[in-house]
C-alpha cells in the first residue's frame, strides 16, 4: 500500500458532524449582518440559533459550491500580492479546476485544497500551472495510524488495548463513530507504516513535477486525549504494566502525556517524512501549537491548559480560533450582564487566545520560522443537543476578531464551514466573513 489510508467521505462527514457541529444563526443569505448596531448591542439581547429557510437550504445544497462562492462572495478589491490563500473545510471538490475557476477563487483569497492521494496529482498540476500553491488537507478520527500495523504484523490488532475481562466499553456493540477501541499509545509499529506511506506518497507528487506547498491535516484520532480513551487506558492490562502509574490513575497526568505523545508522534512520523521530500512545505496537524510552562496554551473548548509542547519538524502551528458552545458553558460567568456586546467580547477573547499564546511561545522558543495557520469559525457547536441556550457571536464583531488575528501575523486561515442539514447558511457566511476580514487587512496593509 503506497497511499495514506483515509476514512470514506460519508463517514468523514459524519465524524465531522459529531466532533464539531456548527450552526448558523443569521437568516439573511449572502449579506453582512447589518442588523447588529454596535451601539445598540450594548443592551440588546444576544442572537440565537436560527434554521435556514427550506427553499434557501435546497438552493445551497443543489448548487455546485464553486458557483455559490462566485455568486455570493464578493472578490477582493486588492490582490493577494503573494500572500498565502485560505482554504475551506467544505470546499469545491477535488477534480481539476479550469484556469478561470482557479482565478475566481484566487480573487477571493481562496484556494482549492486536495487530499493526500496520488489520484489528485492532475488537480495539483492544474493549480501549479495557474500559479497557485498546492495545499493538501484531509481528516479522520479513530485508532489510525496505530491500526496500520495490521498491514505488516503477524498479529493483527496487537496495537489495541488489551482490556480486563470485566471491562465493557459503553460503546460496545453500538455504531458510535465518536468512540472506538483505542490503541496502546506507546506502540509505534503503525506509525512506522505511516512514515513509509507518507514519504512514498510525497515522492510520487514530486516525481510528477508537483511542488506541495502545504500539508494541513486534521488527524484527531489516537493518541489525541479524547475523554473515552482514559477509561480504556485504565482497563488495559498491557498499559498498566508498561506506562507510568500516574498516567494510568490520574486524568490530568494522562491528558498531558497524551498531548505530548500526539504531537511527538505526528511530528516524527508524519511531518518529518514530508519535509524530507519538501523541505519548504508548511506542515501542521489539528491543534498543534507551541506551549510552555510559563505560558501554557489553553484548550479551545475547555478550561484546561496544554502541557509543554515543542514540535521539531512541524513548520506551521494550528491554533483553534472557534467561538464554541463548550467554552461558553465552562467559562461564561452567569452573574455577568448578558447582552450582544458581552457575548461578542467573550467570544472575541476565545478566538484570539490560542493564536496569541502560540505566537508568544514561538517567539520565546526561537521558532520564528514557524507560521501560524489557525482554524476559524464563528459558531461552533460541540454539544449533542446543539446548545440552543448558548448565544451566537455577531458577524461584524467576528470579522473584527479575524482582523485581529491577521494583526497577530497569522500566515493564512482554514475556514471551518461545514454544511449541516437545516443550518446550511453558515457554510457560506463563514466564507463571506473570512474574505471580508482579509479584504480589510489588505486595505490596512496597502
Amino acid at each position: 500500500m503506497n497511499e495514506i489510508a483515509r476514512v470514506s467521505p460519508s463517514c468523514f462527514c459524519r465524524l465531522a458532524f459529531i466532533m464539531l457541529v456548527a450552526i448558523t444563526s443569521m437568516p439573511t443569505p449572502g449579506m453582512a449582518d447589518d442588523s447588529i448596531n454596535p451601539a445598540a448591542s450594548e443592551t440588546s439581547a444576544p442572537l440565537k440559533l436560527t434554521k435556514t429557510e427550506p427553499e434557501r437550504a435546497a438552493l445551497l445544497r443543489s448548487t455546485p459550491w464553486i458557483e455559490t462562492i462566485e455568486r455570493e462572495v464578493p472578490p477582493l478589491t486588492r490582490d493577494l500580492a503573494g500572500r498565502f490563500p485560505m482554504i475551506l473545510w467544505h470546499g469545491v471538490g477535488f477534480d481539476p479546476l479550469s484556469p478561470a475557476q482557479i482565478d475566481m477563487l484566487r480573487k477571493r483569497g481562496l484556494c482549492q485544497h486536495l487530499q493526500i492521494n496520488t489520484a489528485m496529482i492532475p488537480a495539483a498540476q492544474s493549480l501549479a500551472a495557474a500559479g497557485m500553491p498546492v495545499i493538501l488537507m484531509e481528516g479522520r478520527t479513530d485508532s489510525w495510524p496505530y491500526s496500520l500495523a495490521d498491514e505488516t504484523s503477524a498479529s493483527p490488532g496487537d496495537w489495541a488495548h488489551q482490556f480486563d475481562i470485566t471491562f465493557q466499553p459503553p460503546w460496545f456493540g453500538k455504531d458510535d463513530a465518536s468512540q472506538w477501541h483505542g490503541a496502546c499509545p506507546h506502540r509505534t509499529e503503525g506509525w512506522l507504516v505511516l512514515e513509509q506511506q507518507t514519504r512514498a506518497t510525497m515522492q510520487k507528487f514530486k516525481d510528477a513535477g508537483v511542488r506541495v506547498d502545504a500539508v494541513l491535516v486534521d488527524y484527531e484520532g489516537d493518541p489525541y486525549p479524547w475523554n473515552h480513551l482514559f477509561e480504556q487506558l485504565r482497563h488495559c492490562r498491557r498499559c498498566r504494566k508498561e506506562l507510568p502509574p500516574n498516567v494510568i490513575h490520574d486524568r490530568a497526568a494522562w491528558r498531558a502525556y497524551s498531548w505530548q505523545q500526539y504531537v511527538k508522534l505526528y511530528d516524527r512520523y508524519f511531518a518529518k517524512p514530508i519535509r524530507e521530500v519538501y523541505p519548504q512545505a508548511l506542515v501542521t496537524n489539528w491543534h498543534v501549537v507551541h506551549s510552555s510552562q510559563e505560558l501554557p496554551v489553553r484548550y479551545f473548548a475547555r478550561d484546561v491548559n496544554l502541557p509543554e509542547l515543542r514540535p521539531q519538524f512541524f513548520s506551521a502551528s494550528n491554533p483553534i480560533a472557534y467561538a464554541s458552545d463548550a467554552v461558553w458553558r465552562e467559562r461564561w460567568n452567569p452573574a455577568s450582564e448578558l447582552t450582544q456586546n458581552s457575548v461578542d467580547d467573550f467570544f472575541t477573547h476565545e478566538i484570539i487566545q490560542q493564536v496569541d499564546s502560540d505566537r508568544q511561545n514561538r517567539l520565546k522558543l526561537g521558532a520564528t520560522s514557524v507560521r501560524s495557520i489557525p482554524w476559524v469559525s464563528r459558531v461552533c457547536r460541540i454539544s449533542p443537543d446543539l446548545a440552543p441556550d448558548v448565544p451566537v457571536m455577531s458577524r461584524p464583531r467576528y470579522r473584527m476578531a479575524l482582523q485581529q488575528l491577521w494583526k497577530l501575523e497569522v500566515h493564512s486561515m482554514q475556514i471551518f464551514n461545514p454544511m449541516h442539514e437545516g443550518y446550511e447558511e453558515l457554510a457560506i457566511q463563514e466564507v463571506q466573513d473570512a474574505v471580508a476580514a482579509l479584504e480589510e487587512m489588505l486595505k490596512d496593509s496597502s
